[in-house]
């Protein structure tokens, strides 16, 4: 675990994104996820995007990071496909801009995404695991 956290560690921006740039990019990114848009959501992806999730064993997610804006992008419309109910709350998520999904009321997960200076997602971070879910 050490070890897959410096790797997710090491790949944040070099650059501090403004909180409103943030935001912005995060809501288009939602808004491509949510209509499906295979092309709006990859080009709102870097070259070099990696999706992580977590599902800790007891909900289904990733079991390996998720590679290229294609990959990801295939991955997150078949996420919204399966569970087509989800809505979003927007929250800090380890001092970062993020959302809280949530399905039928309950917290489902959070996500948080890294952002590039020229407005592209970098890092996508998917918690699902409920024993890591917390409020507060």
């Amino acid at each position: 675990m050490t070890r897959a956290r410096k790797h997710i560690h090491g790949r944040r921006p070099r650059f501090a994104v403004d909180r409103q740039r943030q935001m912005a990019v995060l809501q288009e990114f939602l808004a491509a996820c949510a209509t499906g848009d295979l092309s709006q959501l990859t080009a709102l992806l870097t070259e070099d995007a990696v999706c992580y999730s977590d599902g800790g064993g007891k909900v289904s997610a990733a079991l390996n990071p998720i590679s290229g804006p294609g990959r990801i992008a295939r991955f997150l419309i078949g996420i919204g496909k399966k569970i087509p109910g989800i809505t979003v709350q927007f929250a800090e998520v380890n001092g970062e801009a993020g959302v809280i999904l949530i399905d039928a009321g309950k917290a489902l997960g959070v996500m948080a995404v890294d952002v590039t200076p020229a407005g592209r997602v970098g890092g996508l971070y998917v918690v699902m695991n409920p024993d890591k879910l917390r409020t507060g």
